[in-house]
């Protein structure tokens, strides 16, 4: 198994039936195609666990990125989430979907990664952490359509990327599982349902998280309110 360029790469090996028939360009598997690969893959087929690598790739490295804000860290992350499925294939019970599975996967490695690099910074400086939460937001507000300004003005283009770095830095300074609930939610997209079902918590947990995140988010912008 080889990283290059951002991607898993298998060594090929055995007859290559399975690149064969589901080819080498990305495409939609379904259920059974999915299961076929992986059992393939259980078997020592690393072309299957290639095809699976392929077909989620984007989906873990977009999670990770949106968690760390960090290129490097994501593709750190990247790698040992798919390291850490190809080593723990034989645990899947496919009692839930593959991406599920790896969305599981990479917000551990996400959080696991986190406590690592807050260990890191504390040797180095103590820093402090957001302060104050607001008392009137409601998880439906998303500023990441706060920070987008429509306007051709310079000045509030201006504030608008002052905006969304004051939203990174905001996100960076949440607690990780605020964080990781904060972003699948506005950045991945997912259900607080799903969101929970990844994190392993109860969907009324997963509320509170995100109830937590946005309420920093706004006093972190209130400064901002009717000007972009």
């Amino acid at each position: 198994m080889i990283f290059v360029s951002g991607r898993l790469v298998m060594k090929a090996m055995g007859s290559g039936s399975i690149l064969r028939r589901f080819g080498r360009e990305f495409q939609t598997l379904s259920e059974q195609e999915e299961r076929e690969l992986i059992f393939a893959a259980r078997q020592g087929d690393t072309q299957a666990f290639d095809c699976l690598v392929r077909q989620y790739d984007r989906l873990v490295l977009s999670q990770a990125l949106n968690f760390t804000r960090d290129r490097d860290r994501a593709m750190d992350i990247y790698q040992e989430v798919f390291l850490r499925a190809n080593r723990g294939l034989g645990s899947f019970r496919f009692d839930c979907r593959f991406a599920t599975w790896l969305r599981k996967i990479t917000a551990n490695v996400c959080m696991s990664e986190y406590a690592k690099q807050r260990i890191r910074e504390k040797r180095v400086i103590t820093g402090g952490q957001l302060g104050g939460t607001g008392t009137d937001g409601e998880n439906d507000w998303n500023p990441v359509d706060y920070a987008e300004s429509t306007e051709p003005d310079s000045y509030r283009q201006a504030v608008s990327r002052e905006i969304r770095g004051r939203i990174e830095q905001t996100i960076k300074e949440l607690p990780p599982q605020q964080r990781m609930v904060f972003v699948l939610r506005h950045y991945e997209g997912q259900k607080l349902k799903d969101i929970a079902d990844y994190l392993e918590i109860a969907t009324g947990t997963a509320k509170k998280h995100l109830f937590m995140a946005i309420q920093k988010m706004r006093e972190s912008l209130r400064e901002f309110q009717g000007v972009a």
